[in-house]
């Protein structure tokens, strides 16, 4: 990067053809896209990387922001999708597309596939469609001032937080030993991002996206309402709707999603 991190970056796949770029979502890494990866291997080249700050890739230097990630993912496509790329971003992956044409255009980004994500995450008297779509703005208050005191105690309260919802499967998996034992493992600055993530807001950044873009969203999302809205706002824009699934229906539908996406990006 233009800073000396280094960001851990796969790619494979089929050679003659547009890469699909696939972004992964908040404290997690490029494992949580593999098996979406390996369906469309086959047919195209498949380009993964950890964010700054997640998985393999190094930690943020400085405060953490999604202007930082946008500008990293500039740099990936510079390096590894010259001629542009097709791209797919689960949740925070997503919001890293809206900020990359907030900064850069959306420069060498064709085809867009966002999964499940608000283009505003906190809930407030104008948006319904935030995190569960009843937080305060006096609760997002006291989340940001205690992250600023203490990033570890995102922890558990972030979790309890972002799946607060009727996802029965995916409060399993918030709540399972492994997830939370794995939190301390995520770097103080990468928890601080979280404050950042609280305060941007893309609403009228994706009025102005004009690119095929295909929304995936589960019925039960964390998100309410957001995928219609989404569909309204974006000028080419189709939204599939998971009835069954949450936030994380890339794990409850997997070849359902699967198929969507390779259907969108006419690689089957």
């Amino acid at each position: 990067m233009d800073d000396g991190a280094r960001i851990a970056c796969w790619h494979g796949g089929q050679t003659h053809a547009r890469p699909v770029l696939l972004l992964h979502g908040y404290t997690g890494s490029h494992g949580v896209m593999q098996a979406l990866a390996g369906s469309l291997a086959p047919h195209r080249p498949v380009i993964l990387y950890d964010a700054r700050g997640h998985g393999a890739s190094d930690p943020f230097r400085g405060r953490a922001t999604m202007a930082r990630l946008a500008d990293d993912l500039a740099t990936v496509i510079a390096t590894w999708a010259p001629d542009g790329c097709d791209a797919v971003g689960l949740s925070m992956g997503a919001l890293t597309f809206f900020e990359h044409f907030e900064r850069h255009g959306g420069e060498g980004l064709h085809r867009l596939v966002c999964i499940d994500q608000s283009p505003r995450v906190p809930a407030g008297p104008d948006w319904p469609h935030g995190l569960s779509g009843r937080a305060s703005e006096g609760e997002v208050a006291q989340l940001q001032a205690a992250i600023a005191r203490d990033p570890r105690t995102i922890g558990r309260g972030w979790l309890r937080a972002l799946w607060r919802s009727d996802e029965r499967l995916m409060i399993k998996l918030a709540g399972s030993p492994d997830m939370l034992r794995g939190m301390p493992d995520v770097p103080a600055s990468t928890l601080r991002l979280a404050s950042d993530l609280l305060v941007c807001d893309w609403r009228q950044t994706v009025r102005h996206i004009h690119r095929p873009t295909l929304l995936l969203h589960g019925g039960c999302s964390i998100y309410p309402g957001s995928g219609p809205w989404l569909q309204d706002a974006m000028p080419d824009a189709r939204l599939e709707v998971f009835e069954r699934s949450g936030h994380g229906l890339l794990i409850q539908e997997p070849r359902r999603a699967a198929n969507l996406v390779a259907q969108f990006l006419e690689v089957s």
